[in-house]
């Protein structure tokens, strides 16, 4: 299955607004806001920028990491540069290249939300739970966090 885009995209980071910190509590479902070819592009090459800056983050050396990125996804290398380096000339992205950097996103998120929460139970031992710190963090986290210090 392949979407047609009718026009490319104008956003410097192609749907990277829709990753804000605030999202911890669910991982966000596939399909644009807006259902269109080029919505659908768009979020895929956000996905891919994200994969590759965790990647870039963990190694280092932005071409080896891409192709780490894309392995990672099950995406050709090719179609993965694509949508980092040059999204709004793509016309169609297909449906498995959609799904697959939808599941690689979703499991770097998981990951990260791990991370999070280890560094949490970190600090909680080291700070005690009623830290401003340690609260601050379990908000960011996602956890409720009731009373003040």
């Amino acid at each position: 299955m392949y979407l047609d885009a009718a026009s490319p995209s104008s956003s410097a980071e192609p749907g990277m607004a829709d990753h804000a910190v605030q999202r911890t509590t669910s991982v966000a479902t596939p399909v644009a806001k807006t259902a269109t070819p080029a919505a659908f592009v768009e979020e895929a090459a956000g996905w891919a920028g994200f994969l590759l800056k965790t990647e870039v983050a963990r190694h280092g050396d932005t071409d080896q990491a891409m192709r780490r990125a894309a392995k990672k996804a099950g995406v050709p290398h090719s179609r993965f540069w694509s949508l980092v380096r040059r999204p709004q000339t793509l016309k169609d992205i297909g449906a498995s290249i959609y799904f697959s950097l939808h599941h690689a996103y979703q499991a770097e998120c998981e990951r990260q939300q791990r991370l999070l929460q280890h560094e949490l139970d970190i600090a909680r031992a080291k700070a005690g739970p009623r830290s401003a710190l340690v609260r601050a963090a379990a908000r960011l986290g996602g956890e409720e966090v009731g009373g003040a210090a």
